[in-house]
């Protein structure tokens, strides 16, 4: 599978969200056990070269970036909300 068959971004999140969905991981294990960096992402879900780990990497630092803005503006309508 190379980038250019996991067409848009948000199939490309999809596709990473199944992987580490499958992932046996437990709540005592070690954070670093738990840990993906782009480059394993990338192996495991069968894209290669460095086109395809810069690829997912932008996609997961976009994806982080909205998230962290979302919950930075639940968090200003949670304060607003108590006081």
């Amino acid at each position: 599978m190379g980038p250019e068959q996991i067409g848009s971004d948000s199939e490309l999140l999809a596709v990473i969200s199944e992987y580490l969905g499958n992932l046996p991981v437990s709540a005592g294990m070690p954070r670093e056990a738990k840990w993906r960096t782009p480059e394993q992402l990338a192996n495991e879900i069968e894209l290669f070269g460095w086109d395809a780990v810069n690829r997912l990497d932008r996609v997961l630092r976009e994806h982080e970036a909205r998230c962290l803005e979302r919950l930075s503006i639940c968090r200003a309508c949670a304060i607003g909300a108590t006081s």
